[in-house]
């Protein structure tokens, strides 16, 4: 058996969906599966599985003393990222404003084991509007985009404040999301959860709500730097923990990401094994395999793809046509989002050039 099947193998394992591995990997396998799942960023998750799988096809000691110490080591971050989560939810109640956690440790409360997600930065979605949170920051923040903010954190953890969660290029369709956005926000702000080994509590999405903005969130990444299998594994677990409504797959259709939905939908049952009642769309094997292909060939945000690490594509005329040729190789599967990037880009470099945010 290759390695990518034993990965899938190793996933399904891991989130629970099978018992055990076809056959026992060898030690060079279990080397590839192991950098396979750094570049995915899903080592905490797969360390769990292996604590599952008979002793028999467990990697040898000296990897598995690896894969532990690397667990370990997720698992103090996860409770650092924790504990700055909820002091950015204090602080910025103290500035005036209510707050909801996007993704992230939001997200790691539907796993397993929450602390073994691996843990990234902190999105924290304010109320208020872009003014009135950028007068409330003052010097403190740093470059200004359409849809966040960057901040320095607490413990040294960067901060992305957002103004509004995601958005989609085209003006029209945009317009419906952010609308969403806005109607949606107070309900958001009321749903809480404690994080683990009761860190405090925090607001975070709900089931309906993350439904289509998890969604987004991996479609503008599919169109940007890139997305991993850990993004999949966030929605796997969202999915999982629900059952869409009607009216949850008729938002997701009016929002024009039905076609994407049914692609991540065959991933879902395909690649995790999910059971089909809790899909959100009919899933589509051609969009499918096609967006599999992309997670696997680009990893966690892109950053094993060699033509994003030259300098010229971090300028703005580089990140510019970087988007724009992207875009043209995704317009047969998604091609309303990728008509209107090269629009997009050049009203928000504008925008952002006349409003002194460059």
């Amino acid at each position: 058996m290759n390695t990518v099947e034993l990965f899938f193998e190793l996933l399904r394992v891991s989130v629970g969906s099978a018992e055990a591995l076809s056959c026992s990997p060898t030690p060079e396998q279990w080397r590839i599966l192991y950098a396979q799942a750094c570049r995915q960023t899903l080592t905490g998750v797969f360390y769990a599985g292996i604590e599952q799988l008979p002793a028999c096809q467990r990697p040898e000691v000296e990897l598995l003393l690896q894969w532990y110490a690397l667990a370990e080591r997720l698992k103090a971050l996860s409770r650092k990222l924790n504990a700055a989560c909820v002091a950015a939810t204090e602080h910025y109640h103290t500035l005036g404003f209510d707050s909801v956690i996007l993704k992230g440790q939001g997200n790691a409360v539907l796993y397993d084991d929450p602390l073994l997600r691996v843990p990234g930065d902190i999105d924290i979605w304010l109320s208020g509007g872009r003014r009135c949170i950028l007068s409330a920051l003052g010097d403190t923040h740093g470059r200004v985009l359409y849809h966040h903010t960057d901040v320095e954190g607490l413990f040294g953890i960067p901060v992305e404040v957002h103004f509004t969660p995601s958005w989609l290029s085209s003006p029209w369709i945009n317009a419906r999301l952010q609308n969403y956005f806005r109607k949606s926000f107070a309900i958001q702000a009321a749903h809480t959860v404690m994080l683990p080994e009761n860190a405090g509590y925090v607001s975070v999405p709900d089931y309906s709500f993350n439904l289509l903005y998890q969604l987004i969130h991996i479609f503008r990444h599919i169109f940007g730097e890139g997305v991993g299998l850990r993004q999949l594994m966030d929605y796997y677990y969202l999915l999982r923990s629900g059952y869409p409504s009607a009216s949850d797959r008729e938002r997701l259709k009016y929002m024009h990401m039905g076609r994407f939905a049914s692609a991540v939908s065959w991933i879902m049952q395909e690649i995790f094994r999910l059971d089909a009642a809790h899909l959100p769309a009919t899933p589509d094997a051609r969009e499918g395999r096609y967006v599999l292909a992309e997670v696997l060939r680009t990893g966690n945000f892109g950053k094993t793809v060699a033509h994003r690490k030259y300098d010229f594509s971090q300028t703005h005329a580089g990140h510019f046509l970087g988007g724009v040729r992207r875009a043209a190789t995704l317009v047969t599967h998604f091609p309303e989002e990728a008509f209107w990037i090269p629009a997009f880009k050049l009203w928000h470099f504008h925008w952002r050039l006349f409003k002194g945010y460059l």
